[in-house]
């Protein structure tokens, strides 16, 4: 298999990475609170792309309640790994962008 053709991985779940980045913007940490905050913005964002007028407080609560037993530190782990993916490909994206523009815009 070719680098190009890796296997993506498993997705993740939005709302779940919501309310994990949710509760790590409440820590006593304050690198952990902000991280927590940026990536919360971050799963916001693909929450409401891909269910716009869902009642959030209600689909907030039984995602909490279908993670219990879960091991959230893994979870946590899971959508990190998936905002680093995706920040990768953005800044692949820019650079071929950069690399497709005339001389002049350069």
């Amino acid at each position: 298999m070719l680098a190009a053709q890796a296997v993506a991985p498993a997705p993740v779940d939005p709302m779940r990475c919501l309310l994990i980045s949710g509760v790590a913007s409440q820590s006593g940490d304050a690198n952990a609170a902000q991280a927590g905050k940026y990536a919360s913005i971050y799963w916001m964002g693909r929450v409401n792309g891909a269910a716009p007028n869902a009642p959030l407080a209600q689909q907030l609560g039984a995602t909490a309640k279908a993670m219990e037993g879960i091991n959230l530190q893994t979870e946590a782990q899971r959508c990190g790994e998936d905002m680093k993916r995706r920040g990768a490909e953005m800044q692949e994206a820019g650079k071929a962008l950069q690399a497709q523009a005339p001389a002049s815009a350069k």
